[in-house]
């Protein structure tokens, strides 16, 4: 078996790209060898911020040959017909055979085509995969037409096994594949040539080239966890830098900068911002404690005096960001702690607008304090606090430090919260408020800050999906599925029965009330957005338990049921549901519960009662007897255990349903002629249907 290597040699190619033009070469190369030569190929691909680089295993010499066989005229067809058809097929007529099908005798000509060289196949789709290869973003430089995300410089394409090593020889947008590539473009740009994979990794390191991205990253991490115990420091951890910085070089060289102590009075996530914004810098801190004292910088190459004068340079670039930063800070400070500086800040949210159609910044805070003393009579927070808390939370809106660093909303207002001596829940809350941003985020736990997460995410859905600008397909400009991950978020990990859809009704009316222009008319009845806007949150909180192990049909089961708005009711009820049916002859309730639907569909209320209530009296059998006893007892348990929010204890007592019910659909005929049986058996039957839809709406389940 020989093996295909394949580089496309380039000028940088920016980090975020490097692993999606992973995937997209391997998904190209790999469907086109199989299709084309083998489907038992193995592909293996590798980047730098130079190189694009695919190794192919297991290819034959040549590819499979084929036989084609096509039909002709019938036998007994005139001899100019029966030649021509050998002739467009290639054959002698004296090789055609004749076969018998459904529709008669026929004439066959099988043409058999013998395999071609692999390297003649690599020729046509290595080429057709460069021209059409798709970057996110990509140029044309010079006079040619090819497109790439930066200018390629060379192409190494050789096809080699234990005997051989075969150049392809093709061209694109006048360059020609060859067998050589070069090395590190600082420290070793010459060329060489290569045979095989093992030697083009070697002759690489030996020229200052780690072809394996994991290997960089290990090398880079090593390096910084090093420096940082060398010095007694400890490392800010971040892992999607330090994976930035090992896509930004070939050979990674850590220096460690130590920062000016003027700035050691700044907050220790402005130094971090700073550092990792600006100069991707890794920030090392002194252990035990959040201030940060040095940092690591990462270089592609090893200069002749040790990179000092790269270190000198870096720390230089540094003190001028940091200089900004302390500006900016200095500025707040003086802004937030001035004579009345607070009310006068609180009067400039009214004048910024938030959304030309849901009023000012202002008006926003009034609607999310207004909702999260709601929700804090729920999870027991202090209303004062709640109220202090939501006239400073989005003050620091205006701070000239989050307008340079606005990954620090929230954060800033924490550290102006406590200059100001606000409360310790006051200035959390004005931090978490924003968590969690996104799925990997902290959940909040303290009360007040919880409130007004919650407040604040059902805010921004109940307003954008107020004035039509609900999410549509992939584009979600307003991050409100966010915003409904966030709530489930919250509602889950502190166990809160909120009532959602309340709330959301009451921010509609919130809107309503302050007359913003989007709700002025009052065009919209608020039942049916919430309707909608609810519909949405539980869209998100079905994929969300879906990633967590619960079946989406089990979930959509609760989420049909009463109560549905309860969202850390329903993941209960789905979780007890989902262990009740793996449990084999549990199943039963499933089908008794469907078969009792279909028959009571398409039933008027007057055949079974208003209340759904039948006449014990009227029973004949055993079977309907117990069924009616275990569903009164059925009834009272799961309602009393649903109140508590006990979903075992409810499923428990419905789990009792099982054996009668399906005894009752095996022994007792409900469409009898009595006409006044029938009603008292279509009456047991809507009781019992009420029970389980109590709890989970059944007919959604796949059995």
């Amino acid at each position: 078996m020989s093996e295909l290597l394949l580089e496309i040699h380039s000028d940088e190619i920016p980090a975020r790209m490097q692993a999606g033009a992973k995937r997209n070469l391997h998904k190209m190369l790999e469907a086109a060898l199989s299709v084309r030569v083998s489907p038992s190929v193995s592909v293996s691909v590798h980047v730098t911020p130079n190189r694009l680089c695919a190794l192919a295993s297991g290819l034959p010499r040549f590819t499979r040959g084929e036989v084609e066989e096509r039909r002709g005229p019938r036998v007994g067809a005139p001899d100019k017909a029966v030649a021509g058809f050998a002739r467009s097929a290639g054959v002698n007529a004296q090789a055609l055979e004749t076969r018998t099908v459904s529709s008669g005798n026929y004439y066959f000509a099988v043409v058999k085509r013998p395999g071609v060289p692999v390297s003649e196949v690599v020729c046509e789709i290595v080429p057709d995969i460069i021209r059409s290869f798709p970057w996110p973003k990509s140029m044309r430089w010079g006079q040619g037409k090819l497109r790439w995300v930066r200018p390629v410089n060379s192409i190494l394409c050789i096809i080699h096994d234990a005997d051989d090593c075969k150049t392809i020889d093709f061209e694109v947008d006048g360059i020609r594949a060859g067998n050589w590539t070069r090395g590190h473009r600082l420290m070793s740009p010459d060329k060489f040539s290569v045979r095989s994979f093992d030697e083009y990794r070697s002759l690489l390191r030996n020229a200052s080239v780690m072809l394996d991205a994991d290997e960089r990253l290990d090398s880079l991490r090593s390096q910084v966890e090093a420096l940082a115990y060398g010095s007694g420091l400890e490392v800010v951890e971040d892992n999607s830098l330090l994976g930035e910085n090992a896509g930004l070089v070939e050979w990674p060289v850590v220096s460690l900068g130590e920062i000016d102590r003027r700035y050691s009075e700044l907050p220790p996530e402005i130094l971090v911002s700073t550092i990792r914004t600006h100069l991707k810098f890794i920030s090392l801190r002194r252990p035990g404690t959040e201030q940060i004292t040095h940092f690591a910088s990462v270089a592609n190459r090893v200069a002749k005096d040790g990179n000092r004068t790269i270190l000198e340079g870096n720390i230089r670039v540094l003190n001028a960001r940091l200089g900004d930063a302390e500006f900016a800070w200095q500025n707040d400070l003086r802004s937030f702690t001035g004579k009345d500086a607070i009310q006068r800040m609180k009067g400039e949210l009214s004048r910024i607008t938030f959304h030309s159609e849901l009023g000012s910044l202002g008006q926003r805070v009034d609607r999310i304090q207004g909702l999260a003393e709601k929700i804090g009579g729920v999870v027991g927070a202090d209303t004062d606090e709640i109220g202090e808390a939501a006239s400073f939370i989005k003050l620091d809106l205006l701070s000239d430090t989050v307008g340079e660093f606005p990954e620090l909303q929230g954060v800033i207002g924490r550290h102006l919260a406590t200059k100001l001596g606000l409360g310790t829940h006051v200035s959390q809350a004005c931090e978490e408020h924003h968590l969690p941003a996104g799925p990997d985020d902290r959940v909040p736990v303290e009360p007040t800050a919880v409130s007004l997460a919650v407040a604040d995410r059902l805010d921004q859905i109940s307003g954008f999906f107020g004035i039509g600008l609900a999410p549509t397909g992939s584009k979600d400009p307003y991050a409100l599925r966010r915003a409904a991950l966030g709530v489930i978020r919250l509602v889950l990990a502190n166990r809160l029965r909120l009532p959602i859809e309340q709330l959301l009704l009451e921010s509609v009316r919130q809107l309503q009330n302050q007359e913003v222009p989007g709700f002025a008319a009052g065009s919209q009845p608020p039942e049916d957005l919430v309707k909608v806007a609810l519909g949405f949150v539980h869209e998100r909180l079905v994929n969300f338990l879906d990633r967590d192990g619960l079946r989406p049909d089990v979930v959509s089961a609760c989420i049909a049921s009463p109560s549905a708005d309860d969202l850390y009711l329903v993941e209960s009820k789905s979780r007890a549901l989902q262990t009740f049916l793996a449990v084999p002859g549990n199943e039963f309730l499933v089908q008794g519960y469907r078969r009792a639907n279909n028959i009571l569909r398409g039933v008027p209320e007057s055949e079974t009662g208003k209340s759904g209530a039948c006449q014990p009296g009227l029973f004949r059998q055993e079977e309907e007897k117990l069924l009616h006893s275990e569903q009164q007892r059925v009834a009272r348990a799961v309602a009393e255990c649903l109140e508590d929010g006990n979903a075992d204890g409810a499923i428990d007592a419905m789990s009792r349903l099982v054996s009668p019910i399906n005894r009752f659909f095996e022994d007792v005929r409900v469409n009898t002629e009595d006409e006044g049986l029938r009603r008292n058996r279509l009456s047991l039957l809507d009781a019992v249907r009420r029970s389980i839809s109590s709890y989970a709406d059944l007919s959604c389940i796949e059995i």
